[in-house]
């Protein structure tokens, strides 16, 4: 027994050699596994096509520098970034674009932005002169350090500044109401009236503010969603769903990131410590007003390559 049928299909999904290779790798994990304890009467047979394209990175020969060049940004492409990142008006694409603007005042990870604290900038002097740095958590276990903004980049550096911590404040208040309130639900002001009498059952339209829906999504299909434990009351065209502000808030406090008040396993950074936090739905037009969510790398790459709901920063800017 071959694997061809399996190799074929790499193949024909993933154009990209070091991609087919990567897949490959896991067809010779399993088949080695399956042989080893014998849970086949045939063994498998990996034929081991090869497609690997070498240590590009690090290599010096005249193939592996063609490859690292290939995936430079020309110039068209750099200067369509920067366009976004300046006529950007919509908040989730000023935040993504300043996300990769601060990547490029000091290239790093992506991931190491999310890793960052809130007051990200520091100045010192050096020799006399002052230098504008920014805070950086390494991913990978490197050691925290600073990293340098050159001057010409000083001024990319505080619009993306302003521009995240702009959109990320009330995300930020939330995850500290959060952190000193762990069994109620956040509620911003002009909402607050919502938590009186919190046992007391009201029509579900009476708390559509709490929602973040698209106005064509009705209260009640929402809530459903949600899993909010409503009851019906009245009879024929008068009947309409009841809930109480204790039904939601049980309900919505569920949504609660995995590891809150941390924002991964490690438990080094806070939600309300971080540089980027958002609300729940952020990218999504209609954010929560009172739920935060984890940032996650593909949610900002998909802001750049765009989906078929929405066209990508580039294609709108």
């Amino acid at each position: 027994m071959d694997f061809d049928i399996a190799a074929n299909l790499i193949e024909g999904k993933y154009t990209n050699k070091r991609t087919q290779g990567h897949y490959s790798r896991y067809l010779n994990t399993f088949a080695s596994f399956v042989n080893e304890n014998q849970l086949v009467e045939s063994p498998f047979h990996c034929k081991g096509r090869k497609y690997s394209v070498g240590n590009w990175r690090n290599s010096t020969s005249e193939e592996a520098r063609k490859l690292r060049h290939e995936k430079l940004l020309d110039r068209e492409e750099v200067e369509s970034f920067a366009s976004a990142f300046y006529n950007a008006t919509q908040p989730q694409d000023q935040l993504v674009t300043s996300i990769m603007a601060l990547l490029a005042c000091a290239p790093s990870r992506i991931c190491e932005v999310f890793r960052s604290l809130n007051e990200i900038y520091v100045q010192r002097k050096e020799r006399g002169k002052v230098v504008h740095s920014m805070r950086w958590r390494p991913a990978k276990g490197g050691r925290e350090g600073l990293k340098v903004i050159p001057e010409a980049m000083i001024d990319v550096f505080w619009k993306a500044h302003d521009q995240i911590k702009e959109h990320t404040a009330e995300a930020r208040k939330m995850a500290l109401w959060y952190e000193q309130n762990r069994t109620q639900l956040y509620l911003p002001p002009g909402l607050e009236y919502l938590r009186e009498n919190p046992e007391e059952i009201r029509p579900i339209k009476y708390f559509e503010e709490i929602a973040w829906k698209h106005p064509k999504t009705s209260i009640s299909s929402w809530f459903i969603k949600e899993e909010v434990v409503m009851e019906k009351r009245g009879k024929g065209k008068l009947s309409r769903y009841c809930t109480s502000f204790a039904a939601i808030e049980k309900a919505l406090l569920q949504l609660l990131p995995t590891y809150f008040p941390y924002t991964d396993k490690t438990q080094r950074l806070k939600f309300s410590d971080a540089l980027i936090v958002m609300p729940l739905n952020f990218f999504m037009t209609y954010p929560s007003k009172v739920m935060i969510q984890k940032t996650s790398i593909e949610m900002v790459a998909l802001r750049f390559t765009g989906t078929k709901e929405y066209k990508s920063v580039f294609a709108r800017l």
